[in-house]
């Protein structure tokens, strides 16, 4: 799971400095299940922030605290192999 931390302008009244360290926003967790992947890449080829890593004999999630959780990658895999939990 990874955190997405905002930062909040001194002067925005609403919220004491105190308070913004314990905003946190809860991101979904991409999942890639290499049983039904079937190492096309488009995953590799989709992703914006670099989450999937192309390894010789298969697709990994090598950097997955880089996800925006913007779910291009799972539409984009022809087997259903991505899933999101949340």
């Amino acid at each position: 799971m990874s955190n997405l931390y905002i930062i909040l302008p001194q002067n925005w009244t609403s919220f004491k400095s105190k308070n913004v360290s314990k905003l946190r926003i809860k991101m979904p967790e991409i999942t890639l299940d290499q049983n039904t992947c079937i190492n096309c890449k488009t995953c590799v080829s989709t992703c914006p922030m670099g989450v999937y890593e192309d390894r010789e004999e298969r697709v990994e999630i090598s950097n997955p605290d880089e996800c925006i959780a913007c779910m291009g990658c799972v539409p984009a895999c022809p087997v259903d192999a991505i899933t999101v939990r949340e």
